[in-house]
């Protein structure tokens, strides 16, 4: 999608110290033959920690907790579970956790914590790029190339971002379905803020999805349905509450 979306220049990748993220970092930059642009990792990028639940399916979750308690764990901002154990911590945190304080649980109001300051970060390197590239060519002109800094990351991290970077009210932030393998594409002005666009869609004002609109939705559509799991919530009940004409649903926990 960056290739054909006339994407030629990137100026550096960040990804987490996880080894899907690092290597879907290296597909990309194949496939783009930019296989020399600088790759950042760090470890604020990783998947949100689920505590006990780490290595579970959500299906084995669901059934152990009940539908309702795993979707405030998966889409709520404070809850968080339980910690894991001291045999799974240490059979998990190596050397690339050697200066980390890792936690045991988050929620998804920690994760964006921990997310800040990699996000201050990106402004900067953002700025420095920005700087660079006027050096080249003036802004605006035919030959000015706009900087490209890409990062990957997980759903619940993207989530984290995309909370700090919009205006959302917290029954929002639960009703983001991130859909898997979309860039989502944030312009920066000159204060390194995002900027509003036309191309976002609701509860988005500033991102927006590359790609064909109708893949996403249905992309969105299939991240929504294995949260909401309408068959068991229908006996169980379910914090997704269908809205009558309206495109989203409500969060009610």
């Amino acid at each position: 999608l960056l290739r054909a979306a006339g994407t030629k220049r990137l100026e550096v990748v960040y990804t987490s110290v996880l080894k899907r993220s690092i290597k879907t970092a290296w597909l990309m930059l194949d496939e783009m033959e930019l296989q020399w642009v600088p790759v950042r990792h760090s470890w604020r990028l990783n998947e949100r920690h689920y505590g006990e639940l780490q290595g579970l399916t959500k299906e084995a979750c669901v059934e152990r907790f009940g539908l309702k308690q795993v979707q405030r764990w998966l889409r709520g901002l404070h809850d968080k579970p339980s910690s894991w154990s001291d045999r799974e911590k240490a059979s998990s945190v190596d050397r690339r956790y050697r200066e980390v304080d890792v936690p045991e649980s988050e929620s998804l109001h920690e994760c964006k914590q921990r997310v800040l300051p990699l996000i201050e970060e990106l402004r900067e390197e953002a700025r420095a790029a920005a700087a660079r590239a006027a050096e080249v060519a003036p802004l605006g002109s035919n030959e000015y190339e706009t900087p490209v800094i890409v990062v990957i990351a997980s759903e619940h991290v993207i989530r984290a971002i995309v909370w700090a970077f919009e205006p959302l009210d917290e029954e929002s932030v639960p009703l983001l379905d991130i859909p898997f393998s979309i860039p989502l594409v944030y312009q920066l002005d000159a204060q390194m803020q995002p900027l509003e666009t036309p191309r976002a869609d609701a509860p988005l004002s500033r991102g927006w999805y590359m790609g064909d609109p109708e893949r996403v939705k249905a992309v969105q559509k299939e991240v929504h349905a294995t949260v909401t799991d309408p068959e068991r919530a229908s006996s169980e009940g379910s914090c997704f509450l269908p809205e009558p004409g309206a495109d989203m649903d409500k969060w009610v926990c």
